[in-house]
């Protein structure tokens, strides 16, 4: 069987598992990739781009059609699904991803949908494709919900495969063959799950839907991770690599091994995600990750409010643990990119202060600021439910860059929030100058340009900015934020002309 899957705007490790796995099957795998602008994802797509993805996925006669799906690009999928529906009629629709899994109930209600996969779909999809192939019952195969004459048929989640290198090495031809620029930047993973619950991450919704089904956090083994990193550097001459695990040094004895065979048989600069923590992101802990190549590490704060962090963010450690982390970070010499949140409940104009001051004395290379997104499934969603009633709902809102704002976007904070961007930038003294006499008053209510003059800055002054990491981070902000700019710009205008 042929199963088509549909995507947009960045490559999908998800996608490119499933494929490897139909593959190894005996299926063949397509993929219709689009590069959607905002108005796309907002749900305000044109018939002519709906109607051109339809025809490619008609045009490929596929025996399934697969969405993998995040919440904020729920709108454009569905345009995109009831489009295909239209045209493909005899043809089984699956979405399966973050948001199905966060809110079946809601999206096996659309018409359009004939399956989901609630959790991992390796196994799943498989199952599903040869029983669509074969014409046989698909009501009972784990993970799967389907419908049958309007009753909806929900199959639990089976136990988690604790051994991720029994799963086939991703199919990167998928997407690279689409855009070699994919290439430059390789993004893989060392590890399933996360040793954390942060009440805003989609790992606080996994861990309650997998309780009881076997151990949350899995690490594939250094051995097949190697193979998979030395085998795409002959295949496609990769410059660097993406670990886009939630926290790749958790595991010491893994980060030892993985350290020999990777300055052994690699040899590139990576980047990877940390978390404050005394046991993780320490002086040894980060020698190490220098020693095998580490040139880029993105520390997850989020905030300095220690109330907020623990009681609502559900993240441990203290302000000193912070600290802490950041000096061994600048001692290690790797490119620090801090990551913080605003728009967080009960937080004030005090707190967002007090980043200011933390940041003015203890400065990362680059900053980046997100807005809260009442993400559905979420801990933090449920909290705010009960908090506030019906305020907030499992519907999808509009999609907007991080940066730019969606469920908690203030323009007042925004001001405050490109001082603290300009914290890690400007001399301490004007800094503190700007607090005393409130000259934030004056700025914009908005963060994406002083965000992405941030880490120019940042990389500029660590020497990194003719790397071919360097390169790639800014090239890439710079070419997200002007398209998103200039496609809002245009629907705008020209709809406001033609109205």
């Amino acid at each position: 069987m042929r199963i088509v899957f549909v995507h947009f705007n960045f490559e999908s490790l998800a996608i490119e598992c499933l494929s490897a796995s139909l593959i190894r099957a005996g299926h063949q795998t397509s993929l219709v990739f689009r590069v959607a602008g905002r108005p796309e994802m907002e749900g305000r797509s044109s018939p002519d781009f709906l109607r051109s993805i339809a025809s490619d996925v008609a045009s490929i006669k596929p025996g399934l059609i697969a969405f993998s799906v995040l919440s904020d690009q729920y709108p454009l999928i569905s345009d995109v699904a009831k489009t295909i529906r239209a045209m493909a009629k005899d043809v089984p629709i699956i979405l399966g991803g973050i948001h199905p899994t966060s809110v079946p109930d809601v999206v096996i209600r659309e018409d359009f949908v004939d399956y989901l996969c609630v959790g991992d779909g390796e196994e799943a999809i498989v199952e599903l494709a040869h029983a669509l192939e074969a014409g046989s019952d698909t009501a009972s195969i784990q993970n799967i919900w389907s419908k049958d004459r309007g009753i909806v048929i929900r199959n639990p989640p089976r136990h988690l495969n604790c051994d991720l290198d029994s799963f086939p090495l991703p199919d990167k031809d998928m997407f690279f063959r689409v855009s070699r620029g994919m290439i430059v930047d390789y993004a893989t993973f060392s590890s399933r799950g996360c040793l954390y619950s942060c009440s805003y991450c989609y790992n606080s919704m996994l861990k309650s839907a997998y309780a009881g089904r076997g151990a949350f956090y899995r690490r594939r083994s250094v051995g097949h991770l190697i193979e998979e990193l030395v085998a795409a550097k002959q295949k496609y001459g990769i410059r660097s690599v993406f670990f886009i695990d939630d926290i790749f040094c958790g595991d010491k004895d893994f980060l030892n091994e993985f350290v020999s065979k990777y300055k052994e048989f690699v040899r590139l600069p990576f980047s990877c995600l940390a978390f404050p923590h005394p046991e993780i992101t320490n002086e040894y802990t980060l020698g190490l990750l220098k020693d095998a190549g580490c040139v880029y590490v993105s520390l997850g704060v989020q905030s300095l409010n220690a109330r907020i962090r623990n009681e609502i963010l559900k993240r441990p450690g203290s302000n000193d643990d912070i600290h802490q982390a950041l000096l061994a970070l600048k001692k290690s010499g790797i490119f620090t990119n801090v990551e913080l949140m605003v728009g967080l409940p009960t937080q004030s104009r005090e707190d967002i202060i007090e980043c200011i001051r933390f940041f003015n004395e203890n400065r990362p290379d680059a900053l980046v600021v997100y807005w809260l997104r009442h993400y559905p499934g979420t801990e933090i969603a449920r909290y705010l439910k009960a908090a506030s009633g019906d305020a907030v709902s499992d519907a999808v809102q509009a999609y907007a860059p991080f940066s730019e704002g969606g469920s908690t976007y203030d323009a007042e904070i925004a001001q405050l929030v490109n001082l603290v961007l300009l914290s890690n930038i400007l001399n301490k003294y004007i800094v503190d100058f700007c607090l005393k006499e409130r000259i934030y008053r004056f700025f914009p209510g908005c963060n994406p340009v002083l965000m992405r003059f941030n880490t120019v800055f940042g990389l500029l002054r660590r020497h990194l900015f003719f790397s071919r990491l360097g390169y790639t981070l800014i090239l890439r902000n710079i070419v997200v934020t002007c398209r998103w700019r200039i496609g809002h710009f245009f629907s705008r205008h020209v709809t406001d002309r033609r109205e």
